[in-house]
């Protein structure tokens, strides 16, 4: 799918989810969830093809689940975080499955994330389950350290 269209996609809901707490009169999360969508558009809007790690790809995912209301316990990896890999790699697919979980009705509670040389694997746990997937980058597309 383009590029253009995940962003879009993401931020609308992330819109959805400010336009509700400002609503419902929570103000001031609703400002800590704008300045958050500013990171976010930022981060986003980098030329096609742009280039970041892992841990900027985990940075913006928070920002997501805070705007979200979730505070997800976020097994924060050591090794791979300076891993390459493209600008929305992670954060489109992990942000899409894990907000899909929340409106099903799970309570999630924590995201891991593992780094192998051409995959990354994600684990979410929420209501007593693990959720989870992987994501190919083939082989080269994302050099080693």
């Amino acid at each position: 799918m383009d590029q253009n269209v995940l962003s879009g996609n993401l931020l609308n809901r992330c819109l959805h989810q400010i336009y509700e707490q400002i609503l419902t009169g929570d103000h001031e999360t609703g400002l800590r969830s704008v300045e958050r969508l500013i990171y976010l558009v930022r981060y986003i809007s980098r030329p096609a093809g742009s280039m970041t790690t892992v841990g900027k790809e985990l940075r913006a995912i928070s920002e997501v689940f805070h705007i979200h209301q979730m505070q997800l316990d976020m097994d924060r990896i050591q090794q791979g975080l300076d891993q390459i890999v493209p600008v929305g790699s992670l954060l489109y697919e992990i942000c899409q499955h894990g907000i899909e979980l929340i409106h099903g009705g799970c309570q999630l509670s924590s995201l891991r994330v593992v780094t192998g040389e051409t995959q990354i694997t994600y684990t979410f746990t929420g209501n007593g389950k693990a959720y989870g997937g992987t994501i190919n980058g083939g082989s080269g597309q994302w050099p080693a350290e």
